[in-house]
């Protein structure tokens, strides 16, 4: 027996609903600006930690990670406390995964066009280094890869009066 419409759309609602509910305490998994950022270094910096892997950079990676040390160490620190925000007790795993997911996504581009990831990589790399110490974050959000975190930014609306 078919349910009548207005039945299945609110049981559609209802279970959309139970599953929005069954994050961590209703936990918010878009991502503020201060959280988009974070994930937006953390892909930087996977990207070249990558790079550095698979195209003998390792010299520019260090370089890269002894300038931006401090804004690398301040990132990590907000992007541990989005995934505690969102995931909880789980916060840990589940950064865990997506770092992983970053530098195997990286790592597939790797081997679809090593000669092209590697050139686009140095190009990277050099665009990065000529930044002030304090720079990076402002890269980060007009960087074409900015995105690749995956996470929706969220969308606030003012209310109305």
């Amino acid at each position: 027996m078919r349910l009548p419409k207005p039945i299945r759309a609110l049981t559609v609602t209802t279970a959309v609903l139970a599953v929005i509910g069954a994050s961590p305490a209703g936990a918010q998994t878009c991502a503020m600006a201060e959280d988009e950022t974070a994930l937006q270094v953390r892909v930087l910096q996977t990207e070249l930690m990558v790079a550095a892997l698979s195209c003998q950079q390792q010299d520019p990676y260090n370089a890269f990670v002894t300038r931006f040390q401090p804004t690398l160490a301040v990132q990590g620190k907000a992007l541990k406390g989005y995934f505690k925000r969102v995931y909880g007790g789980g916060s840990t795993a589940e950064l865990d995964e997506f770092v992983t997911r970053l530098a195997n996504e990286a790592s597939l581009r790797v081997m679809r066009n090593l000669a092209g990831y590697c050139t686009e990589s140095k190009a990277l790399f050099r665009s990065v280094m000529t930044l002030e110490a304090n720079g990076l974050e402002s890269f980060v959000t007009s960087w074409t890869n900015r995105d690749a975190h995956g996470v929706l930014p969220c969308v606030l609306q003012a209310a109305n009066p």
